[in-house]
């Protein structure tokens, strides 16, 4: 699946129409028909609101993996703290 129709799918897992989604956004409701029929991408700041709004990783949103749930950031600094003082 793509980023377009992981967008749709979320949208619509919530119950919100494109406006609705813009309006949270702060964006058009044309903006988000756009990424939803493949005609862009956000940027990266609104690829980080988009997955903090429907609580879903980037690499998720891009169609990378499957898995929908983010890392826990404090799990993931405490790792880079113990990689970096090994």
């Amino acid at each position: 699946m793509d980023f377009a129709q992981r967008v749709k799918q979320l949208r619509k897992n919530k119950h919100l129409t494109g406006e609705q989604l813009g309006n949270i956004l702060g964006i058009t409701k044309t903006g988000i028909s756009y990424w939803e029929n493949g005609r862009s991408v956000p940027d990266n700041e609104m690829l980080l609101k988009l997955a903090d709004f429907f609580d879903v990783s980037i690499d998720y949103l891009l169609g990378k993996t499957d898995i929908e749930t983010k890392i826990d950031k404090s799990r993931s600094e405490e790792h880079t703290s113990e990689l970096q003082s090994q």
